[in-house]
């Protein structure tokens, strides 16, 4: 009988122990301190979880190199590819998504449909705060004056390849955006690849109507604008 009730003592007493440390906390104010923790940690993970790379395009062929680029070639990235408008607009504006889009990658040729434009897309993702890249056909001067007046991170102008489009979206994710280089003479962009600064040979533009070598970089994102 003596050793039951020193165990049964001994369960009451580790329990009253447990209940004045837990009282002695509460008094401390450790409560509210592991609450305030709390809602750091839950802040912090709105912002981890903008891993979500949207691509919005009109041709079907590169929105499935571009998945196929994040998903092989950009770790912790997610790709979402849309065709069309509309739906893009909705995955951009849903607020199960806020949060999760670190960027969006816009094809300025996608058509309008349903009364949705690719305006549209670009004053959601002002609202949200959402960074921008503009893709185009149309690699002109006005186009590039456009990207940088929207504050759009970076500019990759069609047609490109895998390699070019990993290093575009890899810069913009690192650095928060990517510059390209642009020719003084017709404002189209050149595009450079890292053998021509380890060759020291001199870059000339693109248009073979032009090629002209006074070649200038272009700061994209509205903190590296020129």
């Amino acid at each position: 009988m003596s050793r039951r009730r020193r165990r049964r003592g001994s369960g009451r007493s580790d329990s009253s122990s447990e209940n004045r440390s837990r009282n002695d906390s509460q008094n401390r104010g450790g409560n509210p301190e592991g609450a305030k923790e709390a809602q750091g940690q839950k802040g912090n993970t709105r912002h981890s979880k903008a891993n979500m790379v949207v691509l919005v395009d009109s041709d079907p062929a590169y929105v499935e190199m571009e998945s196929m680029g994040i998903v092989n070639y950009i770790s912790g990235f997610n790709p979402m590819g849309f065709t069309g408008l509309s739906r893009a607009l909705n995955y951009i504006t849903n607020p199960r998504n806020e949060g999760r889009i670190g960027l969006v990658l816009l094809d300025l040729e996608v058509p309008s449909v349903d009364g949705h434009s690719v305006g549209n897309i670009i004053e959601a993702l002002k609202k949200g705060g959402i960074p921008l890249a503009l893709v185009s056909q149309q690699n002109t001067a006005e186009n590039v004056e456009l990207g940088i007046k929207l504050g759009a991170v970076g500019f990759l102008p069609k047609v490109f390849t895998l390699e070019i489009f990993v290093r575009f979206v890899k810069n913009i994710l690192r650095n928060g955006f990517s510059n390209s280089w642009q020719c003084s003479s017709c404002g189209r962009l050149v595009p450079v690849d890292q053998t021509d600064f380890l060759n020291m040979g001199p870059l000339k533009c693109s248009d073979k109507k032009c090629e002209s070598s006074e070649i200038k970089e272009v700061h994209f994102g509205s903190s590296n604008r020129n």
